[in-house]
């Protein structure tokens, strides 16, 4: 397949080098490039992505004058495909990118694909090809999925930041401190992929264990924002805790200000 690969960014770079190694022929143009035209060379290509910021998508895709034989793509978890253009498909790849991946990161990698019949489609297929994971997305919801992502991956980050803050107001030395946390939330993950939501859940929660509870508020006493954080969090706990009524109360009661 012949594709064209509009902006060599954090995902474009990965994206174009697990492409090529898949067996395709890959040429990646720059936004420089692209605003001098180069873009408009489209039609000659199987497929072309708009790996560009999502603030550019809609422009871009906007100058486009002859469209691939499949049609473009987007590489946006956020943006609808209704307000971009006709012919155009999103494959985002459920990752974080820091700058410096290769293209071997798609491997087992869980990409989101919506759009119309035939470029989804071929857009499964190549997904499966890279090694990576598709699974399809109502394009009315990608508000949702979009959050569901931050969620799973900017939220947890700032909480392990959270955990090692905590870890080192304990005693323990920062280099160790980043590193401790690891294995009990890799744990955690593995509890969500291969058991009930419920039965992964661990701590004073699952156990109802209120007297706990009220300690860590104790120790959070001085610092407002990490309490309410506590607070609110702990609560979501219970939606998933098989306690009985009991249990429950007394947690509740434990949570009040």
């Amino acid at each position: 397949m012949i594709i064209k690969l509009i902006g060599p960014g954090r995902v474009g770079r990965p994206l174009a080098q697990a492409l090529e190694a898949a067996g395709h022929q890959v040429k990646v143009l720059g936004r420089a490039e692209t605003g001098a035209g180069g873009h408009h060379e489209l039609g000659d290509t199987d497929l072309a992505f708009l790996s560009v910021p999502d603030q550019a998508v809609a422009d871009l895709a906007k100058e486009v004058e002859s469209y691939p034989r499949l049609g473009l793509v987007h590489c946006s978890g956020q943006l609808p495909n209704r307000n971009i253009g006709p012919r155009i498909a999103m494959f985002h790849p459920l990752m974080s990118f820091g700058g410096a991946e290769s293209g071997a990161i798609f491997n087992g990698c869980p990409v989101g694909i919506s759009g119309p019949d035939q470029l989804t489609a071929a857009l499964f297929s190549l997904a499966e090809q890279l090694g990576a994971r598709p699974f399809a997305i109502d394009d009315e919801a990608k508000s949702s999925y979009h959050l569901a992502a931050m969620f799973a991956s900017v939220f947890p980050y700032i909480l392990l930041l959270q955990a090692k803050e905590l870890a080192e107001q304990s005693g323990i030395a920062s280099s160790d401190a980043s590193k401790i946390f690891g294995p009990i939330f890799r744990r955690a993950v593995r509890h969500l992929e291969e058991s009930d939501p419920k039965q992964g859940l661990t701590g004073p929660v699952s156990r109802g264990d209120a007297s706990t509870v009220r300690q860590h508020l104790d120790t959070l006493a001085g610092d407002p924002e990490r309490a309410a954080l506590y607070r609110s969090l702990t609560r979501l706990s219970l939606r998933y805790a098989q306690l009985d009524r009991g249990a429950r109360e007394s947690l509740e009661q434990a949570l009040q200000p």
